[in-house]
């Protein structure tokens, strides 16, 4: 039983990583196809709220 408690907590943590870099992953893929988006159109720029810079 505990062989399966620490078999089960290894795969928790193997979970997170990968949710974690396929997070990292989703926030790199969503800024540089609105970047995309930005230069081919401006017609976006209602629609989003641009952080002044």
């Amino acid at each position: 039983l505990r062989q399966q408690k620490r078999e089960r907590q290894r795969m928790f943590i193997i979970n997170n990583e990968f949710s974690y870099l396929n997070n990292k992953f989703n926030i790199i893929e969503s800024s540089t196809s609105y970047s995309r988006q930005h230069h081919s159109t401006n017609t976006l720029d209602g629609q989003h709220i641009t952080p002044s810079n």
